[in-house]
């Protein structure tokens, strides 16, 4: 009934839909009904078979009926679907005789199906490398006529059987219609294919696009309100889309703007913090990266901001409690020029990994900041010191650094030493466990004197153990950032 209504209301001219009498609202919510039951528009997907080694059993019990002069139309469908899926042993001897038993019946009106069934399949399984992708395609070329006109004017308009270029009209298409999502509004492709190749590929090329374009143009943040925001990062979509789009700061070097930390939460909210236990292998397996290298390397990159944005809780955890504990607060009397310290090992990237421990009282602080910050998303440890806090620093490769915001010596011992604090524990931590030992020569105990001679002998231990050396060796002239 919603169908024949629809089709009452709208004449399809040049493959787009041009609404003739409706009320908007009502015609709306019709529209966006069909968008949502995309098997409405278009007749019956084949369902999923389960696992490719099922899929190749159905294929290869199907072809044997076809050699033994069995057709029938459900069969020659799922023939059609599958011809360009991935994985399937068919041989092209087996290939050739689907596409030599759909030509024999095609100009059949009840086989009319089946020619869609190769467009479902081209589209769901479409690879512009694929001798199988570019069979079908020139299939089609020759055979579009007996597509429906609506699918006829999908696939002229969008030169969709121009496979070797597809991907890159169709990424041109999305970031050109930047904020409209393309596929829903401008290909109205059903959403029985949200997770095809053809749409998955080409929203990946089109982050790659992105990565080459201006943050300030607000186009990297429409793509996000278009295509990920709504039902948030689904693990399908983000084995696609999460590496290109975390690239997208590896160009521009913004790791401070709002679109980062945007981008931090919904990854953060999506699948973890890789640095918990547990948090590597909560994320989805990455396209093309079967060895793992392409999800660690984004998981190094997510370390590496949430490093950053670690200290930068700590420092405005600190900042708070000496704003409101007045002027002779122990955190505005000794902490900036430790923030001043640790600003430079950060900004040199040699701090890889840190971890906060706040006492309840520092932890209370944190209640007030705004969301604007992007902290809220950052976890911590619990101190069961009140009034203190520390923090928890690896330093290139073999160092571990243990510094405090208000009375506390920084110490700094190698990280295979016994007594080098857990890192990202959700465990209170006693005070003994960040306390420095005593009568251990393995370990740089350095109290932080009124003379700031402390700071010579901190970057000398650090050396010590990681033969870093920063660029500027000056300390006369710290200013802490505001």
């Amino acid at each position: 009934m919603l169908l024949t209504q629809l089709q009452k209301l709208t004449s399809f001219v040049s493959g787009e839909a041009k609404i003739l009498e409706a009320r908007p609202s009502k015609l709306d919510e019709a529209v966006m009904d069909l968008i949502e039951k995309g098997t409405i528009l278009d007749g019956e997907i084949p369902n999923p078979e389960g696992d490719s080694e099922a899929v190749e059993e159905k294929m290869q019990r199907i072809i044997g009926e076809f050699k033994n002069g069995i057709l029938e139309k459900e069969s020659l469908n799922i023939a059609a679907y599958y011809f360009t899926a991935p994985g399937l042993n068919l041989g092209w001897y087996s290939k050739r005789l689907i596409l030599s038993l759909i030509s024999r019946v095609i100009h059949q009106s009840r086989y009319r199906s089946t020619v869609r069934n190769l467009v479902y399949g081209y589209i769901q399984f479409f690879d512009a490398n694929s001798r199988a992708t570019s069979a079908i395609a020139r299939f089609l070329v020759q055979h579009q006529e007996k597509l429906n006109r609506r699918w006829r004017a999908r696939v002229s308009k969008f030169e969709m059987l121009d496979h070797s270029n597809l991907l890159n009209h169709i990424s041109g298409e999305v970031v050109k219609e930047l904020p409209l999502n393309f596929f829903d509004h401008v290909m109205a492709l059903p959403r029985s294919f949200d997770a095809s190749n053809l749409k998955l590929l080409s929203l990946r090329r089109s982050c790659e696009q992105l990565a080459r374009l201006d943050q300030g143009r607000g186009l990297h943040d429409q793509f996000l309100d278009a295509y990920v925001s709504g039902a948030g990062l689904q693990r399908n979509a983000a084995s696609y889309l999460l590496e290109p789009i975390i690239a997208w700061f590896k160009a521009s070097g913004e790791l401070d703007s709002p679109l980062k930390e945007r981008v931090q939460s919904l990854v953060l909210n999506s699948f973890g913090d890789p640095r918990m236990q547990g948090g590597t292998n909560s994320w989805p397996p990455l396209y093309q990266d079967e060895d793992g290298r392409r999800r660690r390397g984004c998981q190094d990159e997510l370390i590496r901001w949430l490093t950053k944005d670690t200290l930068r809780l700590f420092f405005k955890a600190i900042k708070k409690t000496a704003d409101t504990s007045g002027s002779d607060s122990a955190a505005l009397r000794h902490w900036p020029q430790r923030q001043a310290f640790w600003e430079r090992y950060l900004d040199q990237g040699y701090i890889d990994q840190a971890w906060v421990v706040l006492g309840s009282r520092v932890s209370q602080q944190l209640e007030s900041l705004s969301s604007t910050d992007g902290l809220e998303v950052i976890k911590y440890g619990q101190f069961a010191m009140a009034d203190n806090a520390a923090i928890i620093m690896r330093i290139g490769e073999s160092a571990t650094v243990v510094e405090w915001s208000h009375n506390g010596a920084v110490w700094v011992c190698p990280n295979s030493h016994a007594a080098a604090p857990k890192m990202f524990s959700t465990q209170i931590y006693e005070d003994n466990e960040l306390r420095s030992p005593k009568n251990d020569t393995r370990v740089s105990r350095i109290t932080h004197d009124v003379n700031h001679s402390w700071r010579p002998k901190l970057d000398t231990a650090i050396h010590d153990l990681t033969g870093i050396r920063l660029k500027d060796r000056h300390h006369a002239a710290f200013t802490t950032r505001r």
